[in-house]
């Protein structure tokens, strides 16, 4: 039983190496298409943020920066372990694991999917009410300078509007007819 363990624990090495020299060709070609996929999500944000688009400031530059320089480092890092791992023979040891590719893949998804979850939530900013009351208040400030009239007229339509407002939040009492007391009359005939 010692030497079966012995040999198994010799054996192992060669067969965790055989298994990486297998499994990273496929590992290395998943990181590179979540690369590509991250790369073409990277342009896509890129037009969703303040500076290059206002009405869908979906991202900011620091969320977009970030995953820009996650892609250029994993991109930079796979260049450099593939061209070490492969000036080294089969037989020593292995520099470029699966394991480090599934790690640098994690980093990248996890980058991706925290933009795609923020893309999905994101709603646009509403501002219709605001946005008139501007209106109306540059148009005092336009017209009004020096005309006491215009602006206590802006100043009444602003109190109608929230009187009016404030109309359709109380609740109206509904008013129901009472019925008139019948009198005792004398049947009508008809003619």
């Amino acid at each position: 039983e010692e030497k079966l363990a012995q040999l198994k624990k010799l054996s192992n090495v060669f067969l965790a190496r055989h298994w990486e020299h297998e499994e990273r060709p496929e590992a290395i070609k998943a990181l590179k298409g979540m690369i590509d996929g991250a790369e073409k999500f990277l342009v896509t944000g890129r037009n969703l943020t303040k500076d290059t688009n206002p009405e869908k400031d979906v991202f900011t530059q620091v969320e977009i920066d970030t995953l820009d320089k996650v892609i250029t480092e994993t991109n930079a890092w796979l260049k450099t372990e593939t061209a070490a791992q492969k000036k080294l023979a089969k037989n020593a040891d292995i520099r470029l694991t699966v394991k480090d590719i599934t790690d640098k893949m994690s980093l990248l998804d996890r980058e991706v999917k925290y933009l795609v979850n923020k893309i999905k939530i994101w709603k646009p900013k509403v501002k219709p009410a605001a946005e008139k009351e501007k209106k109306k208040e540059e148009e005092v400030v336009a017209s009004g300078s020096g005309d006491d009239t215009k602006s206590e007229e802006a100043e009444q339509q602003q109190e109608q509007a929230t009187k009016e407002e404030q109309q359709e939040q109380e609740p109206v009492d509904e008013i129901t007819p009472t019925p008139a007391e019948e009198e005792t009359k004398t049947p009508h005939s008809e003619l």
